[in-house]
């Protein structure tokens, strides 16, 4: 028996918050006035707005890695430390040395960059030696980092 949204008469709807508190409150006050089967939500402000909490006591809301103040609801959850050591260890492994992490927001990042440093010193490399370039996990965060030359142990945009 296969199963998924498409073969089960399930609308998928992507609201794009882009990290912005009101964005998202725009969309949960939508979603609120809808028949919903239920929310899953990640946010990029980790701050539940007034409407979230409306869908959250209705019993409609699951939480993406993290748990926000407040809400009392499911939640799944990554292992960012884990997921981020074994990807510097294939990156170290393929024989990669010129390296650099761009960061986003500090609680994934922070577990995120703790991965990533131990398997640098697994590798007996410097982690401080390691250029890190402050992002917020957009497009335009991304690209300002891959263009710049990042200063080793810097933590801020160039």
């Amino acid at each position: 028996m296969q199963r998924g949204i498409g073969n089960n008469d399930v609308l998928l709807v992507l609201c794009a918050t882009w990290s912005k508190t009101e964005r998202e409150e725009y969309f949960a006050r939508i979603l609120r006035t809808q028949r919903l089967g239920g929310v899953i939500y990640l946010t990029g402000t980790g701050l539940p707005s007034p409407s979230l909490l409306e869908l959250a006591k209705a019993g409609l809301v699951v939480l993406v890695d993290e748990v926000l103040a407040g809400m009392d609801v499911p939640f799944v959850t990554s292992n960012n430390l884990a997921g981020a050591r074994s990807i510097a260890r294939h990156v170290l492994e393929a024989g990669h040395r010129r390296l650099g992490i761009v960061g986003g927001p500090p609680r994934p990042s922070e577990q995120r960059l703790a991965g990533f440093r131990e398997s640098i010193v697994a590798a007996r490399l410097d982690p401080d030696a390691v250029p890190q370039i402050a992002g917020d996990y957009s497009e335009r965060s991304g690209y300002v980092a891959a263009s710049c030359s990042p200063v080793p142990g810097r933590t801020g945009p160039p």
